[in-house]
């Protein structure tokens, strides 16, 4: 039996909403991966009209635990949701990770020790992002040796900006945590890996790829029918458009800043550069 990875000194977000049986199936895919592979605990937030997901967990893991926050909005919040799971996070790390995304364990580890070593975030993939297809979904349940790889899959981006990302949370907050402005899907990890690089903060990225396990695209997760992606892509380049002051500025202005207990659990360094 293999060692699990240490990431105690990490707690794991994953956010949910529910679109599909094929979200519910890379989920529990995820899970066991984490129970295989990770120490660590992992909190499971759903989102929506009515819990979904719930359902179909059965036993969840040691590790894990599940809440639903109510939102009868038809379009997934991410960032708001990613936001307050923040605030309830008391370790110095966080690795916000998608429910449809596996990252090699040893790059997982590589990513780790790119915090613990001084970087503010760390991604545990180099930008790859492969799009793994229903029929070899299951072998992402056996050893790693035997995960899909670049001659198998589609590269569904050459650099991804989400998947599985680890942070340092004390830096993650003092760069303003994930914007809110963002709704549903469409450039949400790409501002904060702008806005974090452009106040200073150290980016790691470790090679190797992330893999994407496929699901259908409704409005959550299509720019053509997503009726927030025009402004999520004005908002992105607004900030691209800014520099440091500017965007300084604008980050000590963020509304969801001032909400309740965001500070508490922000050990582990992470002052603004």
């Amino acid at each position: 039996m293999h060692a699990k990875i240490d990431l105690t000194q990490a707690t794991v977000l994953v956010t949910l909403k529910f679109d599909s049986v094929e979200r519910v199936r890379n989920l529990m895919v995820v899970l066991r991966f984490l129970e295989r592979h990770v120490a660590t605990r992992a909190l499971l937030h759903e989102t929506g009209d009515a819990p979904r997901f719930q359902a179909h967990l059965g036993a969840l893991p040691a590790c894990a635990s599940y809440a639903f926050v109510p939102d009868d909005s038809p379009f997934f919040h991410r960032t708001r949701l990613l936001n307050r799971m923040l605030r309830q996070v008391a370790t110095p790390l966080v690795v916000v990770y998608d429910v449809d995304a596996i990252c090699h364990p040893a790059q997982l580890r590589r990513a780790r020790d790119a915090v613990l070593g001084g970087a503010d975030v760390a991604f545990p993939h180099d930008g790859r992002c492969l799009d793994v297809p229903e029929a070899l979904i299951p072998r992402l349940l056996g050893p790693p040796a035997g995960f899909p790889g670049p001659g198998e899959c589609r590269t569904l981006y050459p650099d991804a900006t989400g998947g599985v990302v680890f942070f340092r949370k004390a830096s993650l907050v003092a760069a303003g945590l994930y914007n809110e402005r963002f709704r549903s899907w469409g450039h949400e990890d790409r501002e904060l890996l702008h806005r974090m690089t452009t106040l200073g903060y150290a980016v790691a990225r470790i090679p190797g790829c992330v893999l994407h396990m496929r699901h259908p695209r409704h409005a959550d997760s299509h720019p053509e029918k997503n009726p927030h992606y025009a402004a999520n892509t004005a908002e992105y380049e607004r900030v691209k458009a800014m520099d440091e002051t500017e965007l300084r500025a604008v980050v000590a202005g963020f509304p969801w800043l001032r909400e309740e207990a965001v500070m508490e659990g922000d050990a582990g360094g992470g002052q603004r550069p």
